[in-house]
């Protein structure tokens, strides 16, 4: 190696620094897709659970207004029946005169608050399967992200070892054209600088 110049050692120093360069940057696109999609399916996870509390909520909203209809009518009920008490009580003849009308106005009171409860049961179990469906969505597109990213990254990865070769294909033809070891006539010598440009 006797007749390698200073020149000649920093193209093989430069096509080293190539080939070192080359595999960090694809080593780093695969490990940034890597986190990308761990990141994506973590967010995912989170929004299906997200997704079945809000079902669970929707559930349990509805039930919930169920029994709060149930209690109302038979407050309601009761209520009905203590006025009819405190009429009968008078000596009157309950169903009779205003009495029938005052009866009425309360069952159709209770009957409007049963039916304001049930409604706003309703309209909150549906807020909470909204959030749910909503919820679904994002795990899904989260899923769709990390798989991308995955995509993604090996693409880069792909760029960049392509990138590399070609830069170290140009140093090679540089190097070939004015290689001492070249000129030598050193088949060995030749072939072992052939070895350092091909990264084997």
């Amino acid at each position: 190696m006797s007749g390698m110049t200073t020149a000649s050692i920093a193209s093989y120093a430069t096509i080293a620094a190539a080939v070192a360069s080359t595999a960090v940057a694809a080593g780093s696109a695969i490990q940034q897709s890597n986190a990308a999609s761990a990141s994506a399916k973590y967010n995912s996870q989170v929004q299906e659970n997200n997704a079945r509390m809000a079902k669970q909520n929707a559930e349990y909203t509805a039930a919930q207004g169920e029994q709060n209809v149930a209690a109302l009518g038979a407050e309601n009920r009761a209520k009905i029946a203590d006025t009819l008490t405190n009429e009968g009580a008078g000596g009157v003849d309950v169903n009779s005169g205003s009495f029938v009308g005052i009866r009425q106005s309360e069952a159709k009171l209770g009957m409007l608050n049963a039916l304001n409860a049930r409604s706003q049961a309703v309209r909150q179990s549906y807020g909470y399967q909204t959030e749910a469906s909503s919820n679904m969505d994002k795990a899904s597109l989260s899923r769709s992200e990390g798989k991308n990213a995955i995509k993604a990254g090996r693409v880069e990865a792909g760029g960049a070892i392509l990138s590399g070769a070609s830069n170290m294909a140009r140093y090679s033809d540089i190097l070939m054209k004015d290689d001492p070891i070249k000129m030598t006539g050193s088949d060995a010598e030749y072939s072992m600088a052939q070895d350092v440009i091909m990264g084997t």
